[in-house]
């Protein structure tokens, strides 16, 4: 968990975040608003071999507040921001699976995301949202940066703490 200050620092790193973020961290502190801290994100790289060539930016949030999502397709002009608030949900589900198969080439934290789901169940009985940490591992070209591991296990750890109490 850090400080909403603190996180707002991070989102320069155009490693994590792609181009576009790390050039308007405005508009994630925007949507941040008013929480205090920021549990963990999980980012979804966008399409490009490189990340200054990534059309797309995907970004979700964990706050103390709810669930926060930031997406931008540069190609096309848009942005979409979504805030899920901890009332709107119903249930956390979040599952581990194969940590004793720890393979040497991976860090712990990269190994528990790597092997890590997630569904939220919201009150309006809309599809479940699903976090895949295999899926989100592939994205990255099995090569995620550190600051990235570190977001997306603090995002699976946080999901029951803090949308759960």
């Amino acid at each position: 968990m850090t400080s909403t200050t603190e996180f707002a620092g991070t989102l320069s790193d155009g490693n994590t975040f792609g181009w576009y973020i790390a050039d308007h961290p405005e508009d994630i502190g925007r949507l941040v608003g008013t929480s205090e801290t920021v549990s963990g994100f999980f980012v979804y790289p966008g399409q490009g071999d490189e990340v200054e060539d990534r059309m797309k930016s995907d970004v979700w949030l964990l706050t103390e507040k709810g669930l926060l999502h930031y997406f931008v397709d540069t190609e096309k002009g848009t942005t979409e921001v979504l805030a899920i608030p901890l009332a709107a949900i119903s249930r956390v589900t979040v599952r581990t699976e194969g940590i004793a198969e720890k393979p040497t080439f991976h860090s712990g934290a990269l190994h528990k995301v790597k092997s890590s789901t997630a569904s939220v169940t919201l009150l309006d009985g809309s599809a479940p949202l699903e976090f895949c940490g295999k899926d989100w591992m592939s994205g990255w070209g099995n090569h995620p940066p550190e600051a990235a591991v570190a977001g997306a296990l603090g995002f699976f750890q946080g999901l029951p703490v803090v949308l759960l109490g």
